[in-house]
């Protein structure tokens, strides 16, 4: 009986163990669900959290590139810019404008045939000193008391010194006026100082400008007829005082292929322009080549156009027969 109940206790005892074991278990799955529901329930809003932090931080990086590059403040450099400009080129008339006030007196109605002042240019072999009718001159010329005149050239002479060109002067001889002649890269002048009959008359005071760019065009003008002309006269004068004073004026003779050109020459010395000018007489054979025929300063004689080739070229030309009748130069071709 007592063993029995014994059993029997027991068998309660060990049935209430498995129950509290089977409990136990129970209630640590309960748990576990639990923990694995709240950690499913966290990671949606961990993902918002990771999100939004992201979005932030590009926010943040987009605003700093934005300052950096669209927001960015000029830099102001402390170095003045450097301004190079190309100097003003003189002209001959601007010159005249500016020397013009500086004469006093009265301008001068019957005028000089005026000459630009003479010049070699570089890689020239010869002189030019073209005619106010050949090449633009820009030119004032006035009548002054002898005793201004002094006063009035130092006042112009300033004004070419003041704008850098240099000066040579030029006495005055019997035949010739004092002359300074004025010089610059882009201008050339020449200040000519004629007296009167006595120490106590008014001077002529004459300024002739010229622009070098013009002077450059004329020697161009020349130089076929000038390489010519200077062969020819090699023998008999020193060719490197020969000077030009017209430009070449051509002509189509009238035997075909053939043509004639004129133009003035002269000479020069030590800033003089020599008398006893003259038109140099030019032609030109089928082949294209010039040659010099004479220098007159009036019709030549017909009998002076012998050569058969000269005769061609001035076929037509008025010549002098005898001292008082004209004729032409005949060629039987």
């Amino acid at each position: 009986m007592d063993k029995n109940k014994l059993n029997s206790a027991n068998q309660r005892q060990q049935t209430e163990v498995i129950d509290d074991k089977h409990l136990a278990d129970d209630t640590a799955r309960e748990n576990a669900l639990t923990q694995e529901k709240r950690r499913r329930r966290s990671k949606p809003l961990l993902v918002f959290l990771l999100t939004l932090f992201m979005a932030a931080l590009a926010a943040l990086a987009a605003l700093l590139v934005y300052k950096a590059y669209f927001e960015k403040q000029p830099v102001t450099s402390n170095t003045t810019p450097q301004i190079t400009s190309t100097p003003k080129k003189l002209t001959a008339q601007e010159l005249i404008t500016v020397v013009s006030p500086k004469l006093s007196g009265t301008d001068v109605t019957d005028k000089s045939t005026y000459m630009a002042p003479a010049v070699k240019l570089a890689g020239y072999t010869y002189y030019v000193a073209p005619f106010a009718d050949e090449m633009p001159l820009a030119t004032v010329e006035k009548m002054i008391t002898a005793s201004q005149t002094p006063v009035d050239r130092a006042a112009i002479g300033k004004v070419f010194s003041d704008k850098g060109f240099s000066a040579k002067e030029y006495e005055s001889t019997e035949s010739e006026p004092s002359m300074t002649v004025y010089s610059q890269a882009d201008v050339m002048c020449s200040v000519a100082d004629t007296r009167g009959s006595n120490e106590a008359a008014d001077h002529t005071v004459a300024v002739v400008c010229a622009n070098m760019t013009d002077y450059i065009s004329f020697a161009g003008s020349v130089k076929p007829y000038a390489t010519v002309y200077q062969t020819f006269a090699r023998d008999d004068s020193d060719t490197s005082a020969i000077l030009f004073t017209k430009k070449p004026v051509v002509k189509a003779s009238k035997t075909s292929g053939y043509q004639t050109a004129e133009l003035g020459i002269g000479n020069y010395t030590d800033g003089r322009i020599g008398v006893g000018g003259f038109m140099g007489l030019f032609y030109q054979t089928p082949d294209k080549k010039w040659h010099f025929f004479k220098g007159t300063q009036n019709l030549l004689n017909c009998d002076e156009f012998s050569d058969n080739e000269v005769k061609k070229a001035f076929a037509g030309e008025k010549c002098m027969k005898t001292n008082t009748e004209e004729g032409t130069v005949f060629s039987s071709v």
